[in-house]
């Protein structure tokens, strides 16, 4: 989860759609426990190459942001972050100060910052076989130190197995007399703390990490903002979980849930 390598791209003029199939959507059958009745017309669906090819367009936020649907899905990605602490709001302050303060302490510390993402799964379907997925991760590749230098992290954690091993299984599955099926976990990276970091994979592998907010997010979570925060310059908070999108968060995951 979270990594921004595994996009899927399709030209939609090469996906062949299965056409008037007026089946729910997947998580409707899933959370209705309507399978059994629509399950003719979604074995229709599944035959199809196009159900494969499941293509995640990009959206942009400020589109996003316009669109009901598509800002709806980014709020309910940030509450249920914001439900897990996935950063300490009583600790808001300004990057200026705090990294003047870590070095002269000369305490190793990260700052990074949060990035919206919008896609629209299923977007070479039909309108009715589409949803809007909201996600807000960690730019690992503009991490710096307080100095200003860019922080390096171990190559060995920039990638989770999980895609390969997903599928391998899928391969297997398909082969003749075989089946196969693979879960995933809800929220699996933002399970970890980061204050459980030092004990998984070494001290000061990840240090104290900071954060800004960048201003699409600040829409989308105003209401959890302190009175004081827009009179603070260039405000951060510190991150308090393995969030997507960290370099290290594949291997924070692996070693957390061993």
């Amino acid at each position: 989860e979270g990594s921004l390598s595994y996009l899927l791209t399709a030209k939609s003029e090469h996906i062949h759609c299965p056409e008037k199939l007026k089946v729910p959507h997947i998580d409707h059958l899933c959370a209705k426990g309507n399978f059994h009745n629509y399950g003719n017309a979604l074995s229709s669906i599944m035959s199809e190459d196009s159900f494969y090819a499941m293509v995640h367009k990009p959206i942009d936020i400020s589109t996003a942001m316009r669109i009901p649907a598509a800002k709806q899905a980014l709020m309910e990605e940030w509450h249920k972050l914001d439900g897990r602490g996935f950063v300490d709001w009583s600790q808001v302050s300004s990057a200026k100060k705090i990294k003047a303060d870590r070095e002269r302490r000369k305490i190793n510390t990260h700052f990074g910052q949060l990035m919206p993402l919008c896609h629209l799964k299923n977007s070479e379907l039909e309108i009715y076989l589409q949803k809007y997925k909201g996600r807000v991760v960690f730019r690992g590749d503009i991490t710096k130190k307080a100095d200003g230098s860019y922080a390096v992290f171990s190559d060995q954690g920039t990638s989770s197995t999980h895609m390969a091993g997903t599928k391998v299984v899928d391969a297997l599955a398909r082969m003749p007399g075989m089946t196969g099926e693979d879960a995933d976990a809800i929220g699996a990276y933002t399970q970890i703390k980061l204050s459980d970091a030092d004990r998984l994979l070494g001290m000061n592998e990840i240090p104290e990490t900071w954060v800004t907010i960048p201003r699409h997010i600040l829409e989308i979570g105003a209401d959890r903002m302190p009175p004081h925060w827009r009179d603070i310059e260039d405000p951060v908070v510190p991150l308090m979980v393995n969030l997507y999108g960290h370099p290290l968060a594949g291997l924070l995951w692996d070693k957390g849930s061993q």
